[in-house]
């Protein structure tokens, strides 16, 4: 007899029923029934519970399996995928164009500048530096250039080199080929590079055939400043285009050509036709330097100073400027704007590197 059974016959012995044995027979019976049930209802509950359970640990098998573990920070990539451009220090701009393509900077010091393409097809506009070499590792494939703009992409072992303009240095475990302005190129470590034009020239034809001569771009990308001012002096002033790459190298080729008054035209046309561009502030300064160190002529050097820090309104170009038009307004003979533009630059950069320069031509010692 169960505990319940036992309190029943312990409170029947205390209470005097009212009622016939018949009742008390029905209500015994409706009580044993009761009893014999409930083991079954324990053990449903207790089957509800582990059904409960195994759906509860089926959900968070599920989950682990389905979602995809945390990438930890230090493994993802340099350059996450993505349509915009990167853009370096010296003003080179490196533009994805696919979204797996992968793009890591691996030095930047003033003699080199180097970015690995990982994977995918990217742009590069690079920024015109005679004695800065920038460098694009994809693969076994290395390309070296001084000033260009050139597509690059890595497609199963291959790498595909797409020059725009300029001229590209390519490198890799079969030999070296250099592409100029519009030619292309596909470089595989195991393979020699596919050929552009698969026909073969006749023995009359290569014996009388003679090598392009190179462009004054070429020239000048390659330091021979000399023979790119020789060659672009030839084709004439429509031979520069109107693009950045083009307006600052001609410039360059002018200015260490020793033809620096010539420079003056392409660098205007770069800082007013091109003033978005991230090279125009420099392309300000690099004018006011002109003017003033080499031209003597002051007083448009300091309004392309201020054009300088126009468009580059604060960093360190900004603190130069700004000292290079305290000089040039202090050669040009007007002391009360040398006086006020230096009591500007002290305000704004009180620890700056100028403060001694400024005070002597702003009249401030």
């Amino acid at each position: 007899m169960s505990d319940l059974a036992e309190r029943l016959e312990q409170v029947r012995s205390h209470v005097r029923p009212k009622l016939g044995p018949q009742r008390m027979a029905a209500i015994r019976t409706r009580v044993d029934d009761a009893l014999a049930r409930q083991p079954r209802r324990r053990a449903l509950v207790l089957t509800a519970a582990i059904v409960t359970v195994l759906l509860v640990a089926g959900v968070a098998i599920k989950q682990q399996w389905s979602t995809p573990p945390a990438v930890p920070i230090a493994d993802t990539v340099s350059r996450p995928s993505s349509r915009a451009a990167l853009v370096l220090e010296d003003g080179s701009k490196v533009e994805p164009l696919q979204d797996d393509a992968r793009i890591e900077t691996l030095e930047s010091s003033s003699a080199k500048q180097a970015v690995r393409l990982a994977a995918g097809k990217a742009r590069f506009d690079v920024t015109p530096r005679p004695k800065r070499k920038f460098e694009v590792q994809a693969r076994d494939v290395t390309i070296t250039v001084l000033g260009t703009a050139f597509v690059v992409a890595v497609e199963g072992s291959s790498v595909q080199v797409q020059v725009e303009h300029g001229h590209v240095r390519v490198s890799w475990p079969g030999g070296t080929r250099e592409l100029y302005g519009g030619q292309h190129g596909v470089f595989d470590a195991t393979k020699p590079p596919l050929p552009e034009a698969p026909p073969v020239p006749s023995i009359e034809a290569s014996s009388t055939r003679t090598a392009a001569p190179p462009t004054w771009q070429a020239l000048a990308l390659d330091g021979e400043h000399s023979k790119a001012y020789q060659r672009l002096s030839a084709e004439g002033n429509s031979a520069v285009r109107n693009t950045p790459e083009d307006l600052l190298l001609a410039a360059d080729v002018f200015r260490l050509g020793g033809h620096p008054a010539k420079s003056v035209a392409p660098l205007e046309r770069m800082v007013k036709n091109h003033r978005g561009d991230s090279r125009a502030p420099l392309a300000a300064f690099t004018l006011g330097r002109v003017l003033l160190d080499q031209l003597g002529r002051p007083r448009e050097a300091a309004a392309a100073f201020a054009d300088a820090r126009r468009l580059a309104p604060g960093g360190q170009l900004a603190s130069d400027a700004l000292a290079r038009a305290v000089e040039s307004w202090s050669r040009a003979g007007d002391a009360a704007l040398a006086w006020r533009r230096a009591t500007e630059y002290l305000e704004r950069f009180p620890k700056g590197r100028h403060q001694k320069s400024v005070r002597r031509f702003g009249g401030l010692d």
